[in-house]
């Protein structure tokens, strides 16, 4: 006998007739990326369709109730409405300037498509919506390979990224914030040319070259390039509905960070909300104090999925999953997540699975800390982790 299965662990299980074809669909929804995931009953399981539910906040119901079925997520459909009042900005316009020229509290809506380089800091007050299929990326294409032997190479690559971090023995370049991604695949950078396979790459900064051990053809290679997507101490901004991928953010900088700099305490009452943040080098989310962090999926990021730092953040239903992806010593930091000095902080009802180090981790004095009904399996050290802090309540996990 042989047994099918579908969803994660604390999926919700909803059974209806989504797309008025007189038949039910089986279905689960993730509070944690706030997506419905459907399956046709009695057919193998598959790839599941993949739908985004309202405002992420929302959860789904039974039956058409009249209009159009929900466009997959991330196809541009469903969302092609610009909000009231808000100024949209098409791929090629550089969100920045588009900030600069409007005043504080305005609303900007990310068109669909990808926005290739982008960095910004936002005003006091800003909203930036994304539609759905809008994607920041960090990364530039790189065309224009030659070979030699079983190598091929790429000339005039001028960029150095921020160096930062404690790496495994090992795998000496973690610390180097530029990656390099085949296909979406990111791929081992390695400290010498000899060490260069079909799976790993080299960065010859003297030559300006970068090297790969595989056949570029027919293939999207892409570098990283960008410091990160958003960030800055301006407060009161809301970001929802990006995906933020492929930044050279360095360890312990968020590719979304409320911050200016490492030693910034961060802008007050941030909302982040309804993102995918992946593949990004250093830090998905970070934040300093009072920030909210809801209902976003963030995975495969480099050192760690989210960050805090300060007092009065709350993180709720967030999935945070296959982080660590770069091999960071992992009692230095590296895993899920990583709350250093915080107090206050709540981080209620997250799906938090398969990192590389904790899961959940707490460090440095944290204090007033709430853990609770967070589902945390499958990651490769403690699942919940609270190391010299004192004054946490951890319970329902």
């Amino acid at each position: 006998m042989s047994y099918d299965h579908f969803g994660n662990p604390g999926d919700q299980i909803v059974i209806a007739d989504f797309d008025d074809d007189g038949r039910d669909t089986l279905g689960v929804y993730r509070a944690g990326n706030g997506r419905l995931y459907l399956n046709e009953l009695g057919e193998a399981s598959g790839s599941p369709l993949e739908y985004v539910v309202g405002s992420h906040t929302g959860r789904p119901v039974a039956g058409v109730t009249g209009g159009e079925a929900p466009s997959p997520a991330g196809s541009g459909g469903g969302g092609s409405e610009v909000p009231p009042g808000a100024i949209s900005v098409f791929p090629g316009t550089n969100i920045q300037t588009a900030i600069d020229n409007a005043p504080n509290g305005s609303t900007f809506y990310i068109r669909a498509g990808v926005h290739r380089l982008q960095r910004f800091q936002p005003k006091p007050g800003n909203t930036i919506i994304g539609e759905p299929g809008a994607i920041l990326n960090g990364a530039r294409v790189l065309n224009g390979w030659s070979q030699s032997g079983s190598e091929w190479w790429i000339g005039g690559q001028t960029q150095q990224a921020a160096r930062h971090g404690v790496c495994q023995d090992s795998s000496p370049r973690c610390r180097y914030s530029e990656d390099l991604f085949v296909n979406n695949v990111r791929l081992e950078h390695v400290d010498s040319r000899s060490k260069v396979t079909a799976d790993t790459w080299f960065f010859d900064y003297g030559a300006d070259r970068i090297y790969i051990g595989q056949n570029p053809a027919g293939k999207t290679i892409e570098t990283s390039i960008s410091h990160g997507a958003v960030y800055g101490n301006s407060p009161n901004v809301t970001i929802t509905g990006l995906i933020v991928e492929k930044y050279a953010n360095p360890a312990q900088h968020g590719a979304i960070d409320n911050r200016y700099n490492n030693s910034d305490a961060g802008g007050e009452n941030w909302v982040i909300t309804g993102n995918e943040v992946r593949l990004n080098h250093g830090v998905g989310i970070k934040v300093g104090k009072n920030a909210r962090v809801e209902s976003n999926n963030v995975h495969h990021n480099g050192q760690l999925g989210i960050g805090a730092i300060g007092s009065g953040s709350r993180f709720e239903n967030n999935e945070i999953a296959y982080n660590g992806q770069i091999p960071f010593w992992t009692d230095w930091e590296r895993g899920g997540t990583k709350f250093a000095k915080t107090s206050n902080v709540q981080i209620i009802g997250n799906y938090v699975h398969h990192n590389v180090g904790p899961g959940l981790w707490a460090d440095q004095s944290a204090r007033d800390m709430l853990f609770a009904e967070n589902t945390v399996i499958g990651n490769s050290k403690a699942g919940i982790y609270y190391e010299i802090s004192y004054d946490a309540v951890i319970r329902d996990n």
